[in-house]
């Protein structure tokens, strides 16, 4: 999979007519100006794809950032956006009921007894 077509010493994405265009680019939008991440790839079917979305956070440098955040996305799955980890096992086709696939459970007194040696350490002197 590729992303946008590339000049030839790597200035970046091309555009339509071979001049050349930013991801990350400033647009004004009811009399304030905001930043734009507008990012053009290949689908994994091999149609075309555009992601348009405004920065979330309206500087330059995390706007950047973000973009780069979305390339990965993009090169790694196939879409700007990762795709969502199902964590309960019914999405996961993982059978359902007593036993299935249960782990040894802990009793309250054994939780309560990691947690505060895990969680509630204090090192205060004796006298405090």
């Amino acid at each position: 999979m590729r992303l946008v077509e590339h000049a030839h010493r790597g200035s970046g994405p091309v555009g339509r007519w071979g001049r050349l265009t930013m991801a990350v680019r400033k647009v004004e939008r009811y009399g304030e100006t905001r930043l734009l991440i507008d990012i053009q790839y290949k689908k994994r079917d091999g149609t075309r794809g555009r992601f348009r979305k405004d920065a979330e956070v309206q500087t330059l440098t995390a706007a950047r950032a973000e973009e780069k955040r979305y390339l990965l996305n993009i090169a790694q799955y196939g879409e700007p956006n990762e795709p969502a980890a199902s964590t309960s096992g019914i999405a996961a086709g993982a059978p359902f009921g007593e036993g299935a696939g249960a782990k040894p459970k802990k009793k309250f007194a054994e939780l309560v007894a990691e947690y505060r040696d895990t969680f509630m350490v204090a090192e205060l002197k004796v006298t405090s």
